[in-house]
């Protein structure tokens, strides 16, 4: 007869860890591992084959304070199912890793990401070299330093791997009429680095979006210009990944009229 995996607290002092303690939740008709905390600490994820799921093993989260929890609520169909999804990996961005061998990949299980700061967004797999036909599993991903570790079984068998990132930020700059807040089309917007060298230019859209591709920790300054409007300047601090927008509002040109003509 097999065990049931269940999860404890501890608390690490003078170097060791004590006051060991189970968790409300356990329960001998099923498993519950893999836990995983928010940056604070106030959502508890973890995977558990409890009741209520949708599959095998699902990924569940739990609210805490203290020592206190919640009821513990399935992470829904973005995340999980009918197969098993596990090892889940919370980072302090609020993006959650997990892996899965339910939905469409690579083979066995394979890495998937899901942003907990937006509803109703899917997961997402995250791609050969991470995945591949073995199982791929229990990532997590350094935000300071750019680097995931992960284990697999790609070699035969479960080893840790590292997975440095191609770290780059979506740039979409939107240019605006600074007095009525309409939508440029058609502004001429470029990309230049902090050495004043032109990187870009891209013509603003039907949605006044000019989109750049800008590296990881580098400031960008963004200049718009258009015909009837002063010329304007916006700058982007430095960036991790994922997407930011910049908004440039051009003042329009206002005619100097004189008693003989109109400038």
């Amino acid at each position: 007869k097999f065990g049931k995996i269940y999860m404890y607290k501890a608390s690490f002092e003078g170097g060791q860890w004590t006051n060991s303690k189970p968790l409300p939740f356990n329960n001998p008709a099923y498993d519950v591992r893999n836990p995983s905390i928010s940056k604070d600490g106030k959502t508890l994820y973890f995977s558990s084959n409890m009741p209520g799921g949708f599959g095998g093993e699902d990924i569940w989260k739990v609210s805490v304070d203290g020592d206190t929890y919640g009821t513990p609520e399935n992470a829904g169909a973005n995340i999980n199912t009918e197969g098993n999804e596990s090892f889940p990996s919370i980072q302090d961005d609020g993006i959650l890793f997990f892996s899965s061998n339910g939905k469409q990949g690579f083979g066995g299980y394979d890495v998937f990401k899901q942003n907990t700061n937006t509803k109703e967004q899917a997961a997402t797999n995250l791609g050969a070299p991470v995945n591949t036909q073995k199982d791929d599993f229990s990532f997590s991903y350094n935000l300071d330093k750019n680097v995931g570790y992960f284990s697999s079984n790609r070699e035969g068998n479960d080893d840790i791997y590292q997975a440095i990132a191609v770290c780059g930020v979506d740039a979409t700059v939107v240019v605006k009429d600074a007095e009525t807040g309409k939508l440029l089309s058609g502004a001429s917007v470029t990309f230049v680095d902090q050495k004043g060298k032109s990187k870009g230019n891209q013509e603003s859209n039907d949605m006044g979006e000019a989109k750049f591709g800008v590296a990881c920790d580098e400031i960008a300054n963004f200049n718009a210009t258009r015909a009837g409007y002063q010329n304007g300047t916006a700058t982007m601090p430095k960036s991790k990944n994922g997407g930011q927008n910049i908004v440039i509002s051009l003042t329009p040109i206002q005619p100097i009229i004189t008693e003989t003509e109109v400038i």
